[in-house]
């Protein structure tokens, strides 16, 4: 039985886009050292995952702010969306239609104190994960919010926050 790194592969950058024709986000993921996938998210996962990552950056929050936390979490949500429009933009993961495209049965969500995690398990045994730094975290959610609203799919899932709706605010 191989180690447990050998049955994770890591993703190096993602690409995130609502493809109308599926009504699905479609996740082009390159991976470390092993090409490229595809990952079907339906609205089904999204609205799952999105409230286990929303929960990561709250319990962070929690821990460090005597202020208000919504405040401080929108505030930081708009400090990340802002430092990636600042970076010049990275190469997008562009499907070629000979990767290994998957929708996922379920994804896991892990949260540590200083990253969260998407897990994929796969059919043979291994799984795909992206980890990502809480900053990293902040602007995947922005992408994939940005995406919901496109889709017009229901913001539900999204806290208040998060949406910058000022109802809840201080």
């Amino acid at each position: 039985m191989p180690p447990d790194d050998e049955k994770i592969l890591k993703i190096k950058t993602v690409t995130l886009r609502y493809i109308e024709f599926e009504d699905r986000m479609r996740m082009a993921a390159r991976l470390d050292g092993h090409g490229q996938m595809v990952f079907w998210l339906t609205l089904r996962h999204c609205q799952r995952i999105v409230p286990a990552l929303v929960k990561c950056l709250e319990n962070d929050s929690s821990r460090k702010s005597a202020i208000d936390r919504s405040l401080t979490l929108s505030c930081r949500q708009h400090v990340a969306e802002w430092e990636q429009r600042k970076k010049p933009s990275a190469e997008p993961v562009l499907p070629s239609g000979e990767e290994h495209s998957l929708l996922p049965r379920q994804v896991t969500v892990a949260c540590r104190e200083k990253s969260a995690a998407l897990l994929f398990p796969l059919e043979d045994g291994k799984s795909v994960k992206l980890l990502m730094n809480l900053q990293e975290l902040r602007q995947w959610l922005g992408i994939l919010y940005r995406q919901f609203r496109h889709a017009s799919w229901p913001l539900d899932a999204w806290p208040e926050w998060f949406t910058g709706d000022p109802h809840g605010m201080n």
